[in-house]
């Protein structure tokens, strides 16, 4: 049977689908002032954050950053590692498993979540 849905209507669809899968890539989180990250930045903190503790990927942090692929791989290594230098001050700790990607330990994810309060 033939799907009768105007291209329209398809394409609404489609972009609430799209907003729905962002918002699992990067949890809404606000950004406190006093960590002076970039939008760049707090976008790879949500991604990692929304791993809730479990291993993050680089490829899904790219994702949530970029959308597709990312222009640069330099680019995302260093938005990670100034991430980490500036969370960590705060006591969050960005952990790398490597070849696997990020995670935020206990402590880490409960700093954040109190920080977004």
């Amino acid at each position: 049977m033939k799907d009768d849905k105007s291209p329209y209507v398809r394409i609404a669809e489609l972009e609430e689908e799209n907003r729905q899968l962002r918002a699992l890539l990067k949890p809404e989180l606000r950004r406190p002032d006093a960590w002076g990250l970039t939008r760049m930045e707090h976008d790879a903190l949500r991604a990692i954050y929304g791993g809730g503790g479990g291993v993050v990927s680089k490829k899904r942090i790219e994702t949530a950053l970029y959308g597709r692929r990312c222009p640069d791989p330099v680019c995302l290594r260093c938005h990670l590692a100034n991430l980490r230098r500036k969370m960590k001050p705060y006591g969050v700790l960005i952990h790398l498993k490597w070849s696997q990607g990020y995670f935020l330990d206990a402590d880490g994810l409960r700093i954040v979540r109190e920080a977004a309060i």
